[in-house]
């Protein structure tokens, strides 16, 4: 289909050539053997007439009155190669219609991967003991959103925002926050900017994450770590570090992926407990966008294990 813009210029010209090389080829012949008419009309008059005269002057006669016919398909030539062209835009911008990007969301409940990761956070910087310097992160979950390609053709600069969150405590409304809106980061990429997705691939969108900054909890996430990474370091260094060694204040708290390295006026934490509901615009340079609020039912005693769900609409 992508050759079919080509075929149908390339059509158009030869139409065009073909109407005006018939035309003028005819016209042309026909004034060239007007001289030869008139010697016929002479020889009638001089009554020398012969067989093959007459036969020439009657075809000559008939191509005569044939060249009306090809001088009206010529006035009609111009309107004919502008349907054309009015129908090759159309097939053209039916075509863009047709193959375009189409973007779809996916989402998993039940706290599974790729949907739902525990991660580490910033740590509280370098910590040196006896076998070595060794960093103690905050742990934390993140949830993402899955956006797949499901058409043809490459999204381009594809980017979501955040318009609005809104907090509900027994479904009365106690926080709502407008965003300006506000880019969201997909997952594995260093800054907050757009990506293209190709066709039948996908992205992962980050969109929600939680931090716990307890005692407990971090020394629980690092004595993980230890046992992933075989450091060496037993449960009762990692305890003297985080209970005299660094500087921790306790608290959890939760908020959306958008970039914190500038300030606009938008919370870095949110710790308000119940409904969560965040509106998100996704969007390309060359596909409709599509909304969708992702209801979250976060707790502190379940900080880990939020209740999420996608309602989608255009």
């Amino acid at each position: 289909m992508k050759h079919l813009n080509y075929l149908i210029t390339l059509f158009i010209l030869i139409l065009q050539y073909s109407l005006y090389y018939n035309n003028e080829n005819f016209i042309n012949g026909v004034d060239s053997n007007q001289s030869r008419i008139d010697s016929v009309q002479q020889s009638y008059n001089s009554n020398k007439i012969n067989i093959s005269d007459t036969n020439y002057k009657n075809t000559i006669t008939k191509n005569i009155k044939n060249r009306n016919f090809f001088s009206k398909i010529n006035k009609f030539s111009t309107i004919i190669i502008a349907i054309v062209g009015l129908i090759a835009l159309y097939l053209g911008d039916l075509q863009k219609r047709i193959f375009k990007p189409r973007l779809k969301l996916e989402f998993k409940g039940g706290m599974k991967y790729p949907f739902y990761q525990k991660i580490s956070f910033e740590s509280y910087g370098l910590v040196r003991c006896i076998k070595g310097d060794f960093a103690i992160f905050r742990p934390g979950i993140n949830i993402r959103v899955k956006v797949i390609n499901k058409g043809s053709v490459t999204a381009k600069s594809v980017y979501a925002r955040i318009e609005k969150i809104e907090i509900f405590h027994d479904s009365n409304l106690i926080v709502e926050k407008y965003y300006h809106p506000t880019m969201l980061h997909w997952s594995g990429e260093l800054e907050w900017k757009p990506i293209d997705i190709s066709p039948k691939s996908h992205f992962f969108l980050d969109l929600f994450f939680v931090k716990n900054e307890k005692k407990s909890e971090i020394l629980k996430h690092n004595l993980d770590i230890i046992k992933e990474t075989n450091l060496g370091i037993n449960e009762e260094t990692i305890k003297e570090i985080i209970n005299y060694k660094i500087n921790i204040i306790e608290r959890i708290y939760w908020n959306v992926w958008i970039d914190p390295s500038y300030s606009r006026g938008l919370p870095t934490e949110y710790y308000q407990t119940g409904n969560i509901k965040i509106h998100v615009l996704l969007n390309s340079d060359n596909c409709k966008p599509l909304k969708f609020i992702s209801i979250v039912n976060w707790d502190c005693k379940n900080w880990d294990k939020p209740a999420i769900q996608l309602i989608k609409y255009r």
